[in-house]
Parts: structure tokens; C-alpha cells; sequence
């Protein structure tokens, strides 16, 4: 397998870097501690190996502290006739997406992309001799110390001498080589298949392998569980937030109606006070009405009594002069009758 590029986003101390690998030679990863070097090889296992539902301890510990953001890693990837480029989200919003362009182009999310790649590792190369061959940090390097096996070094040095080579002393021989031999017949026939304990070991192993895939699948299940309760509690908390402003605003408009229920008794007490008003002032106005008819009435009566008593005045006028007059001629006979 060939690595061409890893990208960590979010993942533990990393917020985003990605690295290019040559495509020939060694490419060596040099920074301080606590960059993200050890980081990388954990977030390549975790990409190969994890399920996107997962929430295992390493991929729990990948979440950054005080980021609303899950773990992601993708890298792009050269084994056997395959290329492709296979990217990876973990415990927010999880997504698996994988990306073949070599040799024929596919696409697929998910568990398929899951299960596409790991056909692909399991076909093209052998996984744990991969995982063997890594050195990392902190990791001690070194092989079985040997010291004070004298019957194993013996038996090495007579294998490996040749024929002008002498011979240790067989008289120390102390049997390793047929002590070997029966204890591998133990566990293997002559034609090298598996018989007693280690047949019975491995039937076991294969039982523990069984319970082990179904007890992985049931854990993948109950990290799916988990995720989905992750998720219907996420989306409670966010209708619980949208009850929370409905119930203000709802509470607003409660107010809001209030008000106006108020105000419109108001105003249909204020209509009320202009009907009786007007009533008012119409029958004011018909009163007045009447009341100036009365008076042009009056007035006209008032009218038509001054001609009248201007007429009777100048009738008991014109009889007062008329009667002065007669007196006077009278009054003029009666003088010239006293003179005649």
C-alpha cells in the first residue's frame, strides 16, 4: 500500500493540516510535540478500521475539546490496481465517503464505502503484517534477549556449522532438537495439520472469533443506538429552544391581544359616548329649531301687534283731531251764535 496524502480535520490537537507524501523515497514527519505526528498514524487506524458510528474510547478521545465539530480523516490511497481517496466523520454528523478512480471508477458512503475498503486492504496486501511493521513513539525497538539459553545457542551453532566445522562435544547435547520435535507433534501431525491441544485451540479461537464478530456487531449497533440517541437528543434540545421562543412569542401575542381587546373596549365605549353625543345634539338642534320657530313666531306676532297698535294710534289720532275740530266748530257756532 502507497500513501499519497492524509488530511486530520478537528482531530484531537489538529484543527487542519494535511501532508503529501513522495511519491518516491522516505518522507520524514518533523515537528515539536504535540503536533499532530502521533496523531496522523492513530487517525489512519481509526480510518481503516472504525465504523462512522462508532464511538470507541481512541475516536472519543479524537473529539477536540471545545469544538462543535466531530474527528475527520481522509487520506488518498494506492494498493494493488486500486487508487482511491476514502474520507471519514465520526460523532457529529458521521459520514463515510470513498472515492475509486482506479480501475474503474466507483463511488459509495457509508457502510458500503466501509466495507468497499476493507475488501480492497483485506485482497491487496496482508494488514497485520502492515501493523507489525510500524515503529511508533514511545514504542521500544529491540528483540528476545537470548542470554543464558545455552541449550538453544548449542542447537543453533551445530545448524548452522559446516561440514569443517567441529562438532561440539554431543555428549552436552541435551536433547533440544527431539524435545522440539515431540512437543511440535503435540500440536501438528507429520503432514502439518493442527491436532490436539492446539486443534482444540483453534476451534476456540474460531468460537471467540464468532462471538467476537457478533459481539462487535452488536456493539456496533448499540454505537449506532447511541448515535441516533445523540441525535433525537440534539434535535429535543432544539425544538425544546424552539418551544422555549414560541411559548415568548406566543406570550407577546397574548399581550399584544390583550392590549387590543383593551383598546377596542375602549373605542366601542368611545363610540357609545359619540352616539349618545349626537343623540344629544340632535335633540339639542330640534330644540333650538323649535325654539326659533317659537321665536320667529313671536317676533311676527310682536310684528303684526306694533302695526296694529301704530294703527290704532293713528285712527285714535286722526278721531282726536277730527274731534278737535268739530269742537272747534262748534266752539265757532257757538261763539257766533252769542254774537248774533
Amino acid at each position: 500500500m502507497r500513501l499519497h496524502r492524509v488530511r486530520l480535520r478537528d482531530f484531537r490537537g489538529v484543527h487542519d493540516r494535511e501532508v503529501s507524501l513522495a511519491e518516491h523515497g522516505v518522507t520524514v514527519l518533523q515537528g515539536d510535540n504535540e503536533v499532530g505526528k502521533t496523531s496522523t498514524l492513530v487517525a489512519l487506524d481509526l480510518l481503516f478500521d472504525a465504523a462512522d458510528s462508532s464511538r470507541r474510547a481512541e475516536i472519543r478521545a479524537a473529539q477536540p475539546a471545545g469544538v462543535d465539530a466531530g474527528p475527520e480523516v481522509e487520506a488518498e490511497v494506492s494498493t494493488g490496481p486500486y487508487r482511491f481517496v476514502y474520507r471519514k466523520r465520526w460523532l457529529r454528523r458521521p459520514r463515510t465517503e470513498l472515492h475509486v478512480t482506479a480501475p474503474a471508477p466507483e463511488q459509495l458512503t457509508g457502510a458500503d464505502a466501509h466495507a468497499r475498503v476493507t475488501a480492497i486492504l483485506d485482497e491487496t496486501m496482508d494488514r497485520a503484517l502492515w501493523r507489525g511493521l510500524r515503529v511508533e513513539q514511545n514504542s521500544v525497538v529491540g528483540q528476545a534477549d537470548l542470554g543464558g539459553q545455552d541449550a538453544l545457542t548449542r542447537a543453533l551453532d551445530r545448524a548452522a556449522s559446516g561440514p569443517g566445522v567441529a562438532r561440539a562435544d554431543p555428549s552436552v547435547d541435551d536433547g533440544l532438537i527431539e524435545r522440539a520435535a515431540e512437543e511440535l507433534r503435540r500440536y501438528r501431525t507429520p503432514s502439518g495439520r493442527a491436532t490436539g491441544e492446539l486443534r482444540a485451540a483453534e476451534v476456540r479461537l474460531a468460537d471467540a472469533e464468532a462471538e467476537e464478530a457478533r459481539c462487535r456487531a452488536a456493539l456496533d449497533a448499540v454505537e449506532r443506538d447511541v448515535a441516533a440517541r445523540d441525535r433525537l437528543d440534539a434535535d429535543a434540545a432544539a425544538l425544546r429552544a424552539r418551544k422555549h421562543a414560541h411559548t415568548a412569542e406566543v406570550t407577546g401575542l397574548e399581550d399584544t391581544w390583550a392590549a387590543l381587546q383593551s383598546r377596542l373596549r375602549e373605542v366601542d365605549a368611545a363610540r357609545q359616548h359619540a352616539v349618545l353625543a349626537r343623540e344629544r345634539a340632535d335633540a339639542a338642534r330640534e330644540r333650538r329649531e323649535t325654539r326659533d320657530a317659537l321665536i320667529a313666531a313671536a317676533e311676527d306676532e310682536a310684528a303684526t301687534a306694533a302695526r296694529a297698535a301704530e294703527a290704532v294710534a293713528a285712527d285714535e289720532a286722526e278721531h282726536a283731531a277730527a274731534r278737535d275740530e268739530r269742537d272747534a266748530r262748534r266752539a265757532a257756532d257757538t261763539t257766533a251764535r252769542a254774537r248774533a
